[in-house]
């Protein structure tokens, strides 16, 4: 139990730590004053044939809470002013805006297409939403972050600070050696909201009402980094 507790405030104490570098860091990183306002990609994951994971019973499908949630974050975005694209508005692949001259897997042409949509875009920001599977008893949100990218490891620090305070977990912001994350020159992130291997926890993540606070706390998340590192609107 002792050491339980050491190392969960261990994993507080470097929450923090990155906070702080966000907020030293933030005049310096800045984009020149005068750029063009910011614009928002978010990714849902998954979509048509590929469902993604799914609950223990096989009832909810990954690939729709996915959009059910990157809707309404696009939504509460669009709200306060901030442009926002969508990489998929239906239960879709992406794999029409990939090259026809190419032989490639459908899985492939996916991923391109996701990466695709934020270069057509010029997006300033990339923001991939997904669900977790694992043990039923995991829990909490993990966000991860392009290797090597300072602003993505600050984007994803900002996001993984909220989910834990909505979540009541200690998770850090990862590194994640994923296609999209490897393929794009933006602040990148890909967001793991929560398990849908754990009941309790679908249960939430079925609830509006938890719904519109996790996309408060993207949302914050999201806003807040924009105002420190100047990419405002």
């Amino acid at each position: 139990m002792c050491l339980h507790i050491i190392l969960e405030m261990g994993e507080n104490l470097r929450l923090i730590l990155g906070l702080f570098i966000l907020l030293f860091l933030g005049v310096h990183t800045a984009r020149a004053e005068g750029s063009n306002p910011p614009v928002i990609v978010i990714d849902p994951g998954h979509g048509g044939i590929d469902g993604g994971t799914q609950s223990a019973d096989g009832a909810i499908l990954e690939k729709d809470l996915n959009l059910l949630i990157a809707t309404q974050l696009a939504a509460r975005l669009k709200k306060d002013g901030i442009q926002v694209e969508m990489t998929r508005n239906t239960d879709e692949d992406v794999t029409k805006f990939a090259p026809k001259n190419r032989i490639w897997g459908r899985y492939r042409r996916d991923l391109f297409g996701r990466v695709e949509v934020a270069r057509q875009t010029n997006a300033t920001l990339f923001i991939s939403i997904h669900g977790n599977h694992g043990k039923s008893t995991r829990r909490g949100g993990v966000v991860f972050y392009k290797k090597s990218s300072l602003h993505s490891y600050l984007l994803a620090n900002e996001l993984q600070i909220r989910l834990n305070a909505l979540t009541q977990t200690f998770h850090m912001p990862h590194p994640g050696d994923f296609y999209i994350l490897r393929n794009l020159d933006i602040p990148s992130v890909l967001v793991e909201y929560g398990y849908l291997s754990n009941p309790n926890e679908l249960a939430s993540l079925l609830e509006p009402r938890y719904q519109t606070k996790m996309v408060d706390s993207l949302a914050e998340g999201i806003e807040h980094f924009l105002i420190v590192q100047k990419w405002e609107s």
